[in-house]
């Protein structure tokens, strides 16, 4: 009898351990915006440190990466579909939301990045404030961060926000801190400048993974997430 119950504990032990086995590969479904340094595509490739960052965190799993370039509106329905294993950046679908009717099924990953947006202007203007009068370029995928109440345009490029900025077509513009800086000083014309309000307030938005599935392997990346965090610290 405590054979029998010995060989039962042991088969459902393995049944557990093979339910929970990390994939061979996951394919991560991620906003076809470009946010260079962070995660942006190149020929035939995607490129980023946050992509390298991920990929590498899966690669001590044992797991491969596959990346497929979804609009933002589409994100959490592929998700929610079973067309894609995670969505990337999380923050971007009203995933987060609290009040989400399925949020209690999805599964987030530590902070893969937090980064800082701040708001840039021309150094020529002289534009009213408050911010509410002011019309904003946003990255849409910051969007959900910033007050509805305030006008705003969305943008799929950093670069277009900026270039709309020196053409007047904008007030100001939230663009991540150091994609501005390296846009400002490598690639805009120079003859138009542009410097950070200081009145304003700085954003902080956070990149996430988030699925459906796959809770452990969750956690395991969290470990490494970690273990990252405190190497650097």
């Amino acid at each position: 009898m405590k054979l029998l119950k010995f060989f039962t504990l042991l088969l459902f032990s393995i049944l557990a351990s093979l339910a929970f086995a990390a994939p061979k590969s996951v394919t991560i479904g991620l906003d076809n915006a470009n946010s260079p340094p962070y995660f942006y595509h190149g020929a035939n490739k995607i490129l980023g440190t946050n992509i390298r960052r991920i990929e590498t965190a899966f690669r001590r799993l044992g797991v491969d990466v596959k990346w497929k370039l979804i609009k933002t509106n589409q994100l959490e329905k592929a998700l929610t579909k079973n067309q894609v294993d995670f969505i990337y950046p999380a923050n971007i679908a009203v995933l987060q939301n609290k009040n989400h009717k399925n949020q209690n099924i999805f599964y987030f990953s530590k902070p893969v990045q937090t980064t800082n947006f701040v708001f840039y202007q021309l150094a020529s203007s002289n534009k009213p404030e408050p911010i509410t009068k002011l019309k904003i370029g946003v990255m849409h995928f910051a969007n959900t961060n910033i007050n509805n109440k305030l006008k705003k345009k969305q943008y799929d490029n950093s670069q277009k926000i900026l270039e709309d900025l020196q053409k007047n077509k904008i007030d100001i513009a939230l663009v991540n801190t150091n994609t501005g800086n390296y846009l400002i000083q490598h690639i805009l014309n120079g003859n138009t400048p542009i410097v950070i309000n200081p009145r304003l307030p700085t954003v902080k938005i956070v990149y996430e993974l988030a699925t459906k599935k796959y809770k452990t392997l969750i956690a395991d990346l969290n470990k490494i997430i970690d273990a990252d965090a405190t190497k650097h610290s």
